[in-house]
């Protein structure tokens, strides 16, 4: 009886109630303080599976794990389409400048985590990593299949340059919408603009940003059709990139249609583009990015991953 009270004692320590437990079956082929340390090792893991089952924060992790090797496991293989294919990697003075800034990142956060380690050494509100998993969000995102899904098309939605930076060989394929171009030279200068041109693309996430290699300068299109464009020496600085931004009115959230294309190999019919609307549930919504409706005539766009955290 001792070994079920010990067993209970485990629930007790993480708040969970006391429960029933499944009597082990002493193996007779061991010896009598073998078999009850067999006996106290069944109860203590029928103790951790009671546990993990009502733990909301082990729930969600493992939500998040199984979404992590589907991801590993290319899940999202089918997402690669034609304009994808032509994305590469950054340029030399960019990864250079990278890397710089990267080292005075860690060497920073390096600083400031052992100064918060001294400042609260016996703070326990603020050793859990995991409290992030606990926070309450809609009950759609509680549902596996459905925060798969809409990580499936974020992750699309930025493979195409909506709340990214694509390096890319061919611009020709991204003017749909609105779409902000930078010609870079391989330059520290042209590498700078662009460290802070990735800072900013994710506050418009309606807008494409795309690089290719030119002369050192920034475009704007409009489907197709530059609207306004602006060399280093005009725009007054990198620290004038995000009012800039604003000034020339990019788009913040997503809207209109957003049209995938298909990858070499894939069946597409009469070859034109495939165009994907988003299930809301609700008929006649012809949204294609991920949205909640909360009432007749309203939604709530998703913009941000944060969003999207289990």
């Amino acid at each position: 009886m001792s070994q079920f009270t010990d067993a209970n004692k485990t629930l007790t320590s993480f708040n969970a109630p006391p429960t029933n437990y499944t009597q082990p079956t002493p193996d007779p082929t061991l010896d009598a303080c073998c078999a009850r340390e067999e006996v106290s090792k069944d109860l203590r893991m029928q103790a951790e599976r009671k546990v993990k089952e009502g733990d909301r924060v082990f729930s969600r992790q493992r939500v998040k794990d199984n979404f992590e090797t589907q991801l590993r496991g290319g899940f999202f293989e089918n997402n690669i389409c034609g304009c994808c294919n032509n994305v590469v990697g950054d340029y030399k003075s960019l990864r250079e400048l990278k890397e710089e800034l990267n080292e005075k990142v860690t060497i920073h956060e390096e600083e400031a985590m052992m100064s918060r380690v001294t400042e609260t050494r016996y703070d326990s509100d603020t050793d859990s990593e995991f409290d992030y998993l606990l926070d309450e969000h809609e009950s759609s995102t509680n549902d596996e299949a459905e925060y798969i899904a809409s990580i499936q098309l974020q992750t699309r939605l930025q493979n195409h340059g909506y709340g990214s930076f694509l390096n890319v060989t061919n611009v020709s394929k991204y003017m749909s919408g609105s779409t902000l171009i930078h010609y870079y030279k391989d330059t520290k200068e042209s590498a700078e603009y662009d460290v802070e041109l990735e800072r900013v693309a994710g506050r418009f996430k309606g807008t494409r940003f795309v690089r290719v290699e030119g002369g050192g300068r920034i475009g704007v299109f409009k489907d197709g059709g530059e609207v306004v464009g602006v060399r280093y020496g005009e725009l007054g600085g990198k620290e004038a990139v995000e009012e800039w931004c604003e000034r020339v009115g990019l788009e913040r959230e997503v809207g209109g249609r957003i049209c995938f294309e298909k990858g070499e190999g894939e069946e597409s019919e009469d070859d034109e583009e495939e165009c994907e609307y988003y299930d809301c549930g609700m008929e006649g919504c012809k949204k294609e990015f991920y949205h909640q409706h909360v009432g007749v005539g309203e939604s709530r766009v998703v913009n941000d991953l944060e969003d999207l955290r289990v």
